[in-house]
């Protein structure tokens, strides 16, 4: 069975209802899936697949960290679920933006989607420096050679940043496929003008995403 097929186990006990509960807190539905207590599921909890999917799609976990377009991953997150079994690491910076939950119980992805991509997390990995999830999903798929598809969301301010030069290089010759977040198109990434932030995640799109994985 392929890695990205099996489930890690969650011990459980039976709650009122017949509804199994995990240890984690989470409900498992009549597929076996689990999902967190109170929060109401997504597509991808419910196990909405199109005709002819599999439960052992390519696993995919996108990455959300701390800058506006995280108000935009659930958007991303619903545009990848035809085509992979995806997971969520949401950043501590990306949860004032972000409601899409981190997906607790999740195997190790077959390709990975950072979208957005900060300043501080690409600094990060590129120096690899694995102290928060976000960072460590990012670190292991470059180690491991899958494949990455980032978004940077970086303001002009810090773009001049002289770190910032050879982290956006340090990324391409890893292998790190980046989007321009205005532009939508793949090659080098250009900064946000302070205060445009607004505009430009109501004008993202998402399919560049899909585009860009190829």
């Amino acid at each position: 069975m392929p890695p990205s097929c099996r489930a890690a186990a969650v011990p459980c006990e039976v709650a009122a209802g017949g509804a199994a509960r995990t240890s984690a807190g989470r409900r498992a539905d009549g597929n076996g899936e689990q999902r967190r207590i109170g929060v109401p599921p997504s597509a991808h909890d419910r196990g909405d697949r199109p005709p002819g999917a599999s439960r052992c799609d390519p696993s995919l976990t996108l990455v959300v960290c701390g800058a506006p377009l995280a108000s935009r991953a659930a958007d991303v997150r619903d545009s990848l679920v035809d085509r992979w079994s995806v997971s969520v690491v949401v950043s501590g910076a990306a949860g004032q933006w972000c409601a899409v939950p981190t997906t607790v119980e999740r195997p190790r992805p077959d390709t990975v989607v950072a979208c957005p991509l900060t300043f501080n997390s690409a600094d990060k990995v590129v120096a690899g420096i694995m102290d928060t999830p976000a960072t460590g999903v990012l670190c292991d798929a470059i180690g491991a050679g899958a494949p990455i598809v980032a978004v940077p969301m970086v303001n002009d301010r810090l773009w001049g940043h002289p770190v910032w030069a050879s982290t956006l290089r340090d990324l391409r010759a890893a292998g790190v496929r980046m989007i321009d977040v205005r532009t939508g198109e793949v090659g080098t990434p250009r900064a946000v003008v302070s205060g445009t932030g607004p505009d430009v995640v109501g004008a993202f799109q998402v399919s560049r995403v899909i585009d860009a994985l190829g």
